[in-house]
């Protein structure tokens, strides 16, 4: 053969021998480090946050955007944080007081020209524009917050001593 395929040299190997390309973050079988639910009416805004969420090692959980999708992902597990969008209007606080009750924490995300009705008013916020770095750290915080808090209420209650006082010795 003189022709030019015939003239390269192209070297062959093994497939065995090529290196592996690391799976894609959400296909690795790990602990996810929380379950997070998203509360976000804007699709576009829903998929970032679920990436990115995704990418940090997060379960996402949602997106959701009525009541009734809450009452159903609060009936199949534990969530352990939810991010809403108080731009959202109304509903979000409907969404946010029925997680509350659930026992799970917020994080807001708003443009900072409302305020958060009284019951929310200590939760925290978000500002948009947030970068991820941000977004990220503030979810920890709030899962940060959670866990002190359950710790707290784990040791609230003294265990009782080792053996107990007899009040009634001579029985």
């Amino acid at each position: 053969m003189t022709g030019s395929a015939a003239s390269t040299n192209t070297q062959w190997k093994p497939l065995h021998s090529l290196p592996l390309a690391a799976p894609p973050s959400h296909l690795v079988a790990e602990t996810p480090r929380g379950r997070i639910l998203v509360v976000e009416d804007q699709a576009v805004v829903a998929l970032d946050l679920q990436r990115t969420l995704r990418e940090a090692g997060y379960r996402v959980i949602g997106p959701a955007t009525s009541l009734p999708a809450v009452e159903g992902l609060l009936a199949r597990g534990r969530i352990n944080a939810a991010i809403v969008d108080a731009d959202v209007g109304r509903l979000a606080f409907v969404l946010a007081d029925r997680l509350a009750d659930a026992s799970v924490p917020v994080l807001f995300l708003a443009d900072g020209t409302n305020p958060l009705p009284a019951r929310h008013a200590g939760a925290p916020i978000l500002e948009k524009p947030f970068s991820r770095p941000r977004l990220l750290e503030a979810l920890e915080n709030v899962l940060t917050a959670r866990r002190l808090a359950d710790e707290e209420l784990t040791y609230a209650i003294s265990p009782p001593p080792a053996s107990w006082p007899r009040v009634f010795p001579q029985l």
